[in-house]
């Protein structure tokens, strides 16, 4: 049985983790314009300030005990989000993004990791699945580096979920990684 907790401020040795908030679109819609951004993932690049603060407002409204969604912060300003997608039986079915100025730093691992700890230890998630766009290697390293391991796409909760084994048209890979799993590393 899960211990719901709703998403809980969570810092890590660079980054606050907390709450989305409304006021956030106006940091977001820096890296949400670009097209760089919808490349790899299921929405488009934003047009205007308005199609951010929509989602954010929506973000804000969608929060209960039983939802997860992080602002990832660095030095007050929210660079990118974490967000439980979808808990589907024990497990977190997870995305991120950050800003392409913060790519290759580490950052959303980082976050990652930290959201994990969180979601094994307080809330009793099971698994983590995650899953990319093959394109996406970037992506697929952070993955990797939290400690996920390539499962069957068609064994994954992102097939469950959309029938399919491709986004955009382009082949997914998932990654998951168990609590037995986390354990083990956590005890090394």
């Amino acid at each position: 049985m899960l211990n719901h907790k709703g998403t809980q401020e969570i810092k890590t040795e660079r980054l606050l983790l907390r709450a989305v908030k409304t006021d956030d679109y106006k940091d977001m819609y820096e890296y949400m314009r670009m097209e760089k951004m919808s490349r790899y993932v299921t929405w488009k690049h934003h047009e205007n300030e308005n199609a951010t603060k929509a989602l954010c407002e929506m973000w804000v409204n969608q929060y209960s005990d039983e939802r997860y969604n992080w602002a990832i912060t660095l030095d007050g300003k929210a660079v990118g989000n974490i967000d439980v997608i979808e808990i589907y039986g024990n497990t977190a079915y997870m995305g991120w993004q950050i800003s392409p100025k913060h790519w290759n730093k580490g950052m959303v691992t980082e976050a990652a990791k930290a959201v994990f700890d969180f979601l094994f230890s307080q809330v009793g998630i099971e698994a983590i699945e995650a899953c990319h766009i093959d394109a996406n290697i970037a992506s697929g390293r952070v993955m990797q580096k939290t400690g996920m391991r390539p499962i069957p796409t068609e064994e994954s909760v992102y097939y469950k979920l959309n029938h399919t084994c491709e986004m955009n048209g382009m082949p997914v890979i998932s990654y998951k990684l168990t609590r037995a799993e986390w354990q083990c590393k956590n005890t090394q």
